[in-house]
């Protein structure tokens, strides 16, 4: 609605107020409509509808900006490190081009870091340390779930796409760092993301080192010929050289008696933003890419480093994804897949590994993943039921765990002891830590390797990346406990509920102090959350940062 003011007219002549006032043209001066924007974001609504689904990348500057429908969103710069609720959190700042009602972030079926307005058209996404940053800089979008005040349409998904690339380099040119990290599954069994980076140098070096600002080696480097190598991070040394931004990293190539050096500075930042009037899901969905697959098979199943196939998400999609149904048993694993769902609630897609007669019915041998498996008869008629567990699932590396209760048992001195979870090599080095359980007593012990065969045993230090694997074995059997009273569909619901959601790298939620049921204390201890583990149960695991005590308590 367009109220009407007075201009004033100049004269040469001073006529009285109400004579200006009745000389005055009026000219139209409308009030900015319900839902316009800031006056200081330089920015106007555009009344163009958009398509419904668009996408772009990062430009030269470091901006990335996508229109969909009749919203904009823009991020335009580097993402902050920032103590909140005291951790260390990244943090993302973007804009709209209309006004927000409201914003949330979420990934696939849960909720994820946080999201708030801090003006109407402005916003922060807030990822905590560990487990947040990593799982979205590892590949996985982050989602957007947003409403806006006014326009049509007014409901929006975006896929935030974070990563990290090194800067212009300084120093010697001999040694060249090329920009793009990549996320790849390159790592143990156990934890197989890692950020690679690629160096090449001029001359054929003797060895390369790579230091931070703070000292030590925070990469393994790879040699792939004479002058090209890639230095591979696992995730908590690369969030140490990113943080605070501005750090350098400090590559040195020894060539005799001379070196070369140079440094660079890690970029984190949203390097591609997609935005939908649909969902994230419908708009991109994700699948096994056939030229991926084929890279996996050629490399075989003993293949640790598959970094050259893809991403680590190409890659874990890929290797997640279940093969393609044969004609003759389609309508089998449809039975039994509905079958599931109907006495679990779970949805899964059965792979069938063999098929026996048995009088009147059939039995299938199933693969439930992780190298598990399960037996199914069906018939006569559509009646389906699950036999047994011929290999149950494993959530933690076999060969590890009788690798080293062989040594604690033997040279370690440790006898009657039986490994029920274990973490992640740290740092790169051979040290793993270990739950143990020990005649009835359960404690957590740090080992490193001293070589292929020996090991010593070292003082604790608290890891969350190897809490993460630990809590991870330790909900699935705690759910296991509670599920056998209840029959094999009430296990069969657990381990496929804790695959996936392990699967997804966010399984595991980092429980605050004011939201957790069964309560711990945040000053020295850390405790991780696996919910809907059974039904409406769920497992929080909490372990004391110093001492390494850990214990497990399940919740309805």
């Amino acid at each position: 609605m367009c109220k009407y003011v007075p201009v004033m007219l100049r004269a040469l002549f001073r006529p009285s107020f109400a004579l200006l006032l009745s000389l005055a043209p009026l000219v139209p001066a409308c009030a900015a409509p319900s839902g316009s924007g800031d006056d200081d974001l330089g920015e106007t609504e555009s009344a163009a509808v958009a398509a419904a689904t668009a996408i772009a990348d990062v430009d030269a500057a470091g901006a990335v900006t996508v229109r969909a429908g009749v919203l904009t969103l823009t991020f335009d710069s580097a993402g902050r490190f920032e103590d909140r609720d005291g951790k260390r959190a990244l943090v993302l700042v973007g804009r709209a081009t209309r006004n927000l009602a409201e914003i949330q972030s979420f990934v696939p079926d849960d909720a994820f870091g946080k999201t708030t307005l801090t003006g109407p058209r402005t916003f922060e996404v807030v990822l905590r340390d560990g487990h947040e940053i990593n799982t979205v800089l590892s590949g996985l979008p982050l989602g957007l779930k947003i409403k806006t005040s006014n326009g049509s349409p007014r409901i929006y998904e975006a896929a935030v796409h974070l990563g990290a690339t090194f800067g212009a380099p300084t120093g010697d040119t001999r040694l060249r760092v090329l920009p793009e990290v990549r996320p790849v599954h390159a790592g143990t069994v156990a934890d197989a993301l890692r950020y690679r980076v690629r160096i090449e140098t001029t001359r054929t070096p003797d060895a390369i080192a790579i230091t931070t600002d703070e000292g030590g080696a925070t990469a393994s480097v790879l040699r792939r010929s004479a002058r090209r190598y890639d230095a591979d991070w696992s995730y908590g040394p690369f969030a140490a050289a990113a943080d605070p931004v501005g750090t350098a990293v400090h590559f040195v190539a020894a060539v005799g008696a001379t070196s070369a050096t140079t440094d660079v500075k890690i970029d984190l930042r949203v390097r591609k933003l997609g935005l939908t009037t649909t969902t994230v899901e419908q708009a991109w969905p994700t699948a096994c890419d056939a030229n991926v697959q084929r890279c996996i098979t050629r490399a075989g199943s003993g293949a640790t480093d598959l970094g050259e196939c893809g991403t680590y998400r190409q890659v874990q999609t890929c290797l997640n994804a279940d093969p393609p149904p044969s004609p003759a048993i389609t309508s089998a694993e449809g039975k039994i897949a509905a079958d599931v769902l109907a006495k679990t609630g779970v949805t899964w897609k059965p792979s069938v590994l063999t098929v026996t007669q048995d009088g009147a019915r059939k039995l299938y041998l199933t693969a439930l993943g992780r190298g598990g498996s399960a037996e199914f008869a069906v018939g006569p008629g559509s009646t389906v039921s699950l036999q047994r567990f011929v290999v149950r699932p494993s959530f933690g590396d076999s060969s590890l765990i009788a690798r080293f209760e062989g040594q604690l048992n033997g040279s370690l001195g440790m006898s009657g002891s039986k490994i029920v979870a274990h973490g992640t090599p740290l740092g790169g080095t051979p040290k793993w830590q270990f739950v143990v359980d020990r005649n009835g007593t359960r404690s957590t012990i740090a080992i490193q390797a001293t070589s292929a065969t020996a090991s010593q045993i070292i003082p604790f230090q608290y890891d969350e990346v190897s809490f993460r694997q630990i809590a991870g074995m330790l909900a699935v059997e705690r759910g296991i406990a509670m599920a056998s009273q209840a029959g094999a569909y009430a296990e069969l619901e657990v381990y496929l509920r804790a695959m996936v959601k392990l699967a997804n790298a966010s399984g595991l939620e980092l429980v605050s102090a004011a939201d957790s049921p069964v309560g711990f204390t945040p000053s020295t201890e850390s405790q991780l959350g696996m919910y809907s583990v059974w039904g409406d149960n769920a497992v929080f695991v909490t372990m004391n940062r110093a001492s390494g005590a850990v214990r497990v308590a399940d919740f309805n």
